[in-house]
């Protein structure tokens, strides 16, 4: 069996959950036995062992089993409830903590996984941002999620997708929340002038063809300001800061993999127009002052476009006009 292939233990979970969730009435440990082919012994150790994981069911001997509330942990089980996808979050891999789900995701790629494969992580010890800064990714509080894909694009078209991963995060937020998420060139989803996302787009190629490709996403969802790192406070904000409310990352993450699916369904298909006609709406630089820092200066000009390849085309201070392929961008008060 392959890492990402559902054991037994988790199908006999799935379904047991399954079915407290489709019944308003209490249902037997007679009854799952039955539909599920195993002793009422096991049934009842299952039950224990998702209570465990933060379900919350009650059981009562000649009633049978409840379920009252569902924890927010992205499991597979719960990614799986009322997934609208047809490939992306099929197969989902969790993880209490690992270094990076990026890093897992990649050496699961080059053992076969399949196209959709999820990796979600509740820490991360290693997470990494671009131009390898580190990402710090507190227990319980975020989304650290790599999705694995095997387009059918050329190499010089890979950055395509960094930008479908921000426009969907940002289009999910807005949806789940009424916040107004814009995407920061290249691939960054603020809110209010303030990132709460990153997204780190990382491949396996060959010449012109890619292998596989790896997004990454970093989403601050359930973070108060004082638990992001005290570096990062001042540029950076989440979620629930700025909707005054706990969302559910669960169903967060649900509508990001859908948002993503349609989005990479239309790039394969029709190519990158509507993609990037949607970046430049959502855009958080264009019209804009900004500056742009590169790895070896700083320039300062006014946002003026984002090409058909993903470059960022910016009007310097001298009336020249430069197109940038990478780096940071600050947007000038």
């Amino acid at each position: 069996m392959q890492p990402w292939e559902t054991t037994a233990t988790e199908k006999a979970r799935a379904e047991i959950l399954g079915a407290l969730r489709n019944s308003e009435e209490a249902v037997s440990g007679q009854a799952l036995s039955q539909q599920l082919g195993i002793g009422r012994n096991s049934v009842w150790k299952h039950v224990q062992a998702l209570r465990q994981m933060g379900y919350e069911i009650v059981g009562r001997t000649r009633q049978g089993y409840r379920l009252l509330s569902v924890p927010d942990t992205p499991y597979p089980y719960e990614i799986a409830h009322e997934l609208r996808t047809h490939t992306l979050g099929r197969y989902a891999i969790y993880l209490p903590v690992t270094g990076s789900t990026n890093d897992v995701l990649r050496d699961l790629a080059k053992q076969g996984a399949p196209e959709g494969l999820v990796v979600v992580a509740d820490a991360q010890v290693s997470g990494r941002g671009r131009r390898g800064r580190v990402w710090e990714s507190p227990v319980g509080g975020g989304l650290w999620v790599s999705v694995l894909l095997r387009p059918s694009l050329m190499t010089a078209q890979a950055p395509l997708l960094a930008l479908l991963g921000a426009v969907a995060v940002a289009v999910a937020v807005r949806k789940e929340t009424g916040l107004d998420a814009l995407v920061k060139w290249p691939n960054d989803v603020t809110i209010g002038g303030r990132k709460v996302c990153g997204i780190l787009v990382e491949m396996s190629a060959e010449a012109e063809v890619i292998h596989h490709l790896i997004i990454g996403i970093g989403l601050n969802v359930n973070l108060r300001r004082d638990q992001l790192p005290e570096e990062v406070r001042a540029p950076a904000t989440s979620v629930l800061e700025e909707y005054g409310a706990r969302v559910s990352r669960v169903g967060l993450l649900r509508s990001i993999l859908l948002e993503m699916e349609s989005r990479y369904d239309v790039l394969s298909r029709e190519g990158p127009q509507t993609l990037l006609e949607e970046k430049r709406t959502l855009s958080a630089v264009l019209g804009k002052e900004i500056d742009v820092i590169t790895d070896s200066r700083r320039l300062r000009g006014l946002a003026v476009s984002v090409e058909d390849d993903g470059a960022l085309r910016v009007r310097l201070s001298d009336g020249q006009e430069q197109l940038f392929y990478a780096g940071e961008v600050s947007v000038r008060g």
